[in-house]
């Protein structure tokens, strides 16, 4: 059996450009508080809609920073302050075609990103 290889992502740098609405389940909200020692401060949590059938069809949340629509556990570095408890999506963002990396398909990932930010009710029009 042949392993996939995985892509190497241009992630040094990029200023946490996947970090927006990343949805959490219950129980990996739990883990990321957890880990986290609660909330970060300033953090709000709105519903998110579900996961796909074939993830559960389990309800999510996201939670978000003011109103800067971008995960609140996103330190002022730019950095996870959960990485090792991050949510699926984040591990899997880059490396599954419904998550496309920003610096590889920018195009691609804006209009993903646009679509579910529409279905959700939290799209941000430009100035």
């Amino acid at each position: 059996m042949s392993r996939r290889k995985l892509p190497v992502l241009p992630c040094a740098g990029c200023g946490a450009k996947c970090c927006h609405v990343a949805p959490f389940t219950e129980d990996e909200l739990a883990i990321a508080k957890i880990a986290n020692g609660g909330l970060p401060k300033g953090a709000t949590v709105i519903p998110g809609g579900r996961t796909k059938a074939k993830f559960g069809s389990k309800p999510v949340v996201l939670v978000v920073k003011g109103d800067e629509l971008r995960c609140a556990f996103v330190d002022e570095h730019s950095r996870c302050s959960i990485y090792e408890a991050r949510p699926m999506p984040c591990r899997q963002y880059g490396r599954i075609k419904e998550l496309p990396c920003q610096e590889i398909e920018p195009d691609k990932a804006r209009r993903i990103g646009g679509d579910a930010a529409r279905r959700l009710g939290i799209l941000r029009e430009n100035s």
